[in-house]
């Protein structure tokens, strides 16, 4: 009974230590950089924000969570930002050759001290874009989770920096157990351009980006997905409660859908 009572007391400490680390969390003006251990291990972020709410679906709700027959697992995390996803996998799949891209050279600095400070050092960390080519291209930086590509046509502004990319058609090559592509807008040019490459990969995760400006292209990316051999299931993001009367964007985004594929049977 004394045992019992201790993890008891031991449980509801915890919860309220957590309960007092995400008040404090949430008290942050936004942009803050800062640590916390309040998914149970360390973790470095710029902004408390996103690092809450990328934390809850993917340390508590496990939304990439899946089943592997095999410890050596090869996944790219596409869009790593500050690595909470790497580290993720690396503690579901210690095994596993994980490697991370992430354009915005801040935010790679950070995911590659997370992976350090949680044992990862086997994690290969680019502070390079994923794209349609290898070379540069103009990117914006946002310091959370929306720093994106800026694609030829669209208005550049003083914090728009160029900064490396490689074609990820070209990663493809080799079997690839899980592609994580959440690139903030990019993803329907990046999956044209893999279009008829995808036979390696077994699993992806796809963010897709709807923007009000232009005209939606979420059935195009199903298309390319299926004819690929993936099932997929779609998770609402970003949507508005009453669509037809709601105006509301995030950014310049009217809709954010995530995508979560696997491949069928002899596909």
């Amino acid at each position: 009974m004394i045992g019992l009572l201790k993890k008891i007391n031991s449980s509801v400490g915890r919860e309220e230590a957590v309960a007092k680390e995400l008040s404090r969390l949430r008290s942050l003006p936004r942009y803050s950089s800062g640590q916390s251990n309040v998914f149970g291990f360390p973790m470095q972020f710029s902004d408390a924000c996103t690092f809450v709410v990328g934390g809850r679906e993917i340390f508590q709700r496990e939304v990439y969570r899946f089943e592997a027959k095999r410890s050596d697992l090869r996944i790219l995390d596409c869009g790593a930002n500050i690595g909470m996803a790497s580290v993720y996998f690396k503690r579901a799949f210690p095994g596993a050759r994980v490697t991370c891209f992430e354009p915005d050279p801040t935010l790679a600095e950070i995911a590659t001290k997370n992976l350090r400070a949680n044992g990862f050092t086997d994690v290969d960390v680019h502070a390079k874009a994923v794209w349609t080519a290898d070379g540069e291209v103009f990117f914006e930086p946002e310091g959370g989770f929306s720093g994106r590509i800026i694609e030829d046509g669209e208005r550049r502004d003083s914090e728009v920096a160029r900064i490396p990319c490689v074609r990820l058609r070209d990663l493809l090559g080799e079997p690839i157990d899980f592609l994580k592509l959440d690139v903030e807008g990019a993803e329907v040019s990046i999956l044209r351009d893999c279009r008829g490459y995808f036979k390696n990969v077994s699993r992806l995760f796809v963010e897709y980006h709807s923007r009000v400006d232009r005209p939606q292209e979420l059935g195009e990316v199903l298309e390319i997905l299926k004819d690929a051999g993936f099932r997929y299931h779609l998770k609402g993001d970003f949507v508005r409660r009453q669509p037809f009367v709601d105006r509301d964007l995030m950014l310049d985004w009217d809709m954010t859908v995530n995508i979560f594929g696997e491949k069928e049977e002899g596909n």
